[in-house]
């Protein structure tokens, strides 16, 4: 199901309502709605698929840029987690291989 608007302006709403401010939106250069969210000094990045809504990356940015898992407010209690193995294409992190494997390691 893609995220529309109103999904989008909703979990603008969750993230303030959890303490964050400064909740900006963007579009990546793949087409992905990118929200940065700031509290306590630190950013939440999450970047969704628009057409299909999934989360794709969900992770707390501390101060001194040190990136973690943050859970995503989906209302199941079974939140995504912070997803870290996306292709890397909006934040120039990440690697093309899904394998798991590094590029020195032979099979």
């Amino acid at each position: 199901m893609p995220a529309d608007d109103d999904d989008l302006d909703e979990l603008v709403d969750i993230l303030k309502d959890q303490g964050y401010e400064r909740v900006t939106l963007e579009q990546t250069l793949l087409g992905r709605t990118r929200i940065l969210a700031h509290k306590d000094g630190g950013t939440r990045e999450i970047i969704i698929n628009a057409r299909t809504g999934e989360v794709l990356r969900d992770v707390w940015i501390d101060a001194g840029g040190r990136s973690q898992p943050s859970e995503f407010a989906d209302h199941s209690g079974k939140g995504r987690g912070g997803r870290d193995d996306d292709d890397g294409d909006d934040h120039g992190g990440g690697s093309d291989d899904k394998s798991g494997k590094g590029s020195s390691d032979d099979d």
